[in-house]
């Protein structure tokens, strides 16, 4: 592997004078750090262009599991409960489970004609079903821009939590697998008056 590190010496020369007229060095080890952070950089950059789609893929069907997971038995437990709808006499209207009532009125509900407004038609003059209309209009944007914002936002997190780890990694095995201490203690560079 060959790489190309350009340091800029002002930021190798960091410093001041003191009051006796001595330049005193801010950080002695900075050669080194620069070193390091150019290369750390290099690195990551070819690792996350690498890896990027990977973790993508991974965190993508990783959220989809969990969410399925916690959500699954919550709404199966919900759904299957028996319940009884009254009229205001006290008269059962409807004996059975929360999800074929829940069913029943969901298939009246997009089954209903409405306007191109998504509005229910009293007129007869219906030119969708409500189903057509949110298809059309509602749930494909909606949807589509939270998913896009929530897993945008997840993948921003774990990316950048695993940068800042493999950037950190990286960093120490090469210091220590090149031996830039040894490399910079040969050096000396002799402080500026």
């Amino acid at each position: 592997m060959k790489f190309k590190i350009e340091v800029e010496l002002d930021e190798l020369i960091q410093g001041y004078i003191d009051e006796d007229g001595e330049w005193v060095s801010q950080e002695p080890s900075r050669l080194e750090d620069l070193v390091v952070d150019k290369i750390a950089g290099k690195l990551m950059r070819g690792i996350e262009n690498r890896i990027g789609p990977k973790i993508d893929d991974i965190l993508e069907a990783e959220v989809q599991s969990t969410v399925t997971k916690i959500l699954g038995p919550m709404v199966d437990g919900l759904m299957d409960k028996e319940i009884e709808v009254t009229d205001e006499w006290g008269k059962v209207k409807y004996s059975g489970t929360v999800r074929a009532k829940v069913t029943a009125r969901f298939e009246s509900f997009l089954s209903e004609k409405v306007d191109k407004n998504g509005s229910p038609d009293n007129y007869g003059r219906g030119i969708m079903t409500r189903t057509e209309w949110f298809i059309s209009q509602v749930m494909k944007k909606d949807m589509d821009s939270f998913i896009e914002s929530t897993v945008s936002a997840i993948k921003s997190a774990v990316k950048s939590k695993l940068t800042t780890d493999l950037q950190a990694a990286v960093g120490n095995e090469i210091v220590n697998s090149i031996g830039v201490k040894n490399v910079l203690d040969r050096l000396q560079l002799p402080e500026k008056k």
